[in-house]
């Protein structure tokens, strides 16, 4: 599990004595969160192998070993540089479905994660 910085603040300290010429040191303040790490699986439906569109992919976002909970959030499916789609996770999982055209596609899924899980994306 690691921590993240969600972001960064400033305290002002000064003296009651200080007033009307509140002399203020800056402190700077921290908001921290842990995350769990998680992995993306992306498995596409049968007929995509066989050509026929449109095309369903699963989308199954899980916890790395010793993780608790379940994932929420939002996946998105990238065909090369393109999103072409995007969804919500029920239970850790979601689907997606893309006509693509024929041809040679390079997809990768992408966790966009939240306040408890890290992002990932699948290989």
């Amino acid at each position: 599990m690691g921590t993240e910085v969600l972001s960064t603040g400033w305290n002002y300290n000064a003296a009651a004595s200080d007033w009307p010429m509140l002399h203020r040191t800056p402190q700077q303040t921290a908001v921290l969160r842990r995350v769990s790490p998680t992995t993306i699986t992306l498995s596409p439906s049968s007929n995509s192998s066989k050509g026929v569109s449109p095309a369903t992919f699963t989308l199954a976002v899980a916890l790395a070993p010793g993780g608790s909970g379940v994932p929420t959030g939002t996946v998105n499916l990238i065909d090369g540089d393109q999103n072409i789609g995007a969804c919500v996770l029920s239970s850790g999982s979601c689907a997606i479905t893309s006509a693509l055209a024929t041809g040679t596609h390079y997809l990768t899924a992408g966790y966009v994660g939240d306040l408890t899980f890290d992002v990932s994306r699948s290989t």
